[in-house]
């Protein structure tokens, strides 16, 4: 992988609760910001947007699954301002609302370690 690209990669996620502007990303690496773009898409498949939007979702799903974080607490921690908007983006990514997202993986979660326990009683 491009140097560069790592170089951004590693700016955009040690900054993952808040969006970095291309610009910024731009003189990290000393390029345009027209060229980091068309770099970054080449070597990851992803715009840098669709990359940081990605990641957000992917923190929020993992601490819905497993913290006790409000749903506004999760919301406001991975970078969005509003939680409707967060709401709305979690749900087109992945087909259900947070608080939805959180009930199921802790049943989910409960069924599993249910069926260990009465599998170890066996």
């Amino acid at each position: 992988m491009d140097r560069r690209v790592v170089t951004i990669l590693q700016v955009l996620l040690d900054r993952s609760d808040r969006s970095v502007g291309v610009e910024t990303l731009a003189r990290a690496v000393r390029l345009s910001g027209s060229r980091i773009q068309h770099l970054f898409k080449k070597e990851t498949g992803l715009t840098i947007k669709q990359f940081q939007a990605e990641r957000r979702l992917t923190r929020a799903a993992y601490l819905l699954e497993r913290s006790r974080l409000s749903v506004k607490e999760i919301s406001y921690g991975v970078g969005f301002r509003h939680i409707a908007h967060f709401s709305r983006t979690f749900k087109k990514r992945f087909g259900i609302c947070p608080a939805i997202f959180r009930s199921l993986t802790r049943v989910a979660a409960h069924v599993d370690k249910d069926d260990c326990d009465s599998a170890a009683d066996n």
